[in-house]
């Protein structure tokens, strides 16, 4: 391990024994300078060792390194604390608080994204949280009523809108409104050839209620007596 740059605030730079590969690693403040005092006060043990972290015993391994993390953590009430469980705090503090996953492997020194999944765990309150965030921007997206220009709609398109409420019949389209009333509407009702029974009943009864319903006296009338006759015929 050693210093990038003269001074400790610049971060240092971390060899790893497995891939031989050098990273940038950024120091916290209060960390470069309590490494600052250690150097100052070991800089003769570290010139000799040309190892940053050594002292009157020779450099200091990871094995070494744990025990002493081990023991300060126990001191402090927390149990079970080695380096490599605060490597994996640190992966899962920064992602929950939005540090990009490319940064945290880089940090960490992955070289695949599955592997910083694995040392950062996201936490349930965050992806509730992001898709909280999500889902409004959705819901906002398509809530607004779609804005068309003005030459949008072609003259087909034009053309398939009017005959939108078009009603077939037996010789051509119905083109009248929905919302208008036709004085011929119940034509068939009056034929001669018209028949109906009780499995009309239900459709019957609406009519009626409807030409009730608009004070179409006359149809309102016809319809009852079609009621009343639906019952006697047989379909």
């Amino acid at each position: 391990m050693r210093w990038c740059g003269s001074a400790p605030v610049t971060g240092c730079a971390s060899r790893r024994a497995s891939s031989a590969n050098d990273r940038y690693v950024p120091l916290h403040p209060q960390l470069a300078g309590l490494l600052a005092a250690w150097t100052a006060a070991n800089l003769e043990h570290i010139r000799r060792c040309k190892r940053l972290v050594a002292d009157h015993r020779g450099p200091l391994d990871r094995h070494l390194i744990a025990r002493i993390v081990h023991r300060v953590a126990r001191a402090a009430g927390v149990p079970g604390v080695h380096p490599h469980r605060l490597r994996h705090t640190l992966a899962t503090q920064a992602i929950n608080r939005g540090m990009r996953l490319e940064a945290i492997a880089a940090l960490l020194g992955h070289q695949k994204m599955e592997m910083t999944l694995i040392y950062a765990k996201i936490a349930n309150r965050v992806v509730a949280d992001e898709y909280a965030a999500v889902s409004a921007k959705i819901d906002a997206l398509y809530g607004q009523p779609p804005a068309l220009p003005a030459d949008y709609e072609t003259t087909g398109m034009a053309r398939l809108r009017r005959e939108a409420c078009a009603r077939m019949l037996g010789n051509g389209l119905c083109t009248r409104p929905a919302d208008l009333d036709c004085r011929l509407e119940s034509a068939c009702e009056t034929c001669a050839y018209f028949r109906t029974g009780t499995q009309f009943l239900p459709v019957l009864v609406r009519q009626r209620d409807h030409a009730q319903q608009h004070g179409q006296t006359e149809r309102a009338v016809l319809f009852d007596g079609l009621i009343q006759r639906a019952g006697k015929e047989t379909p």
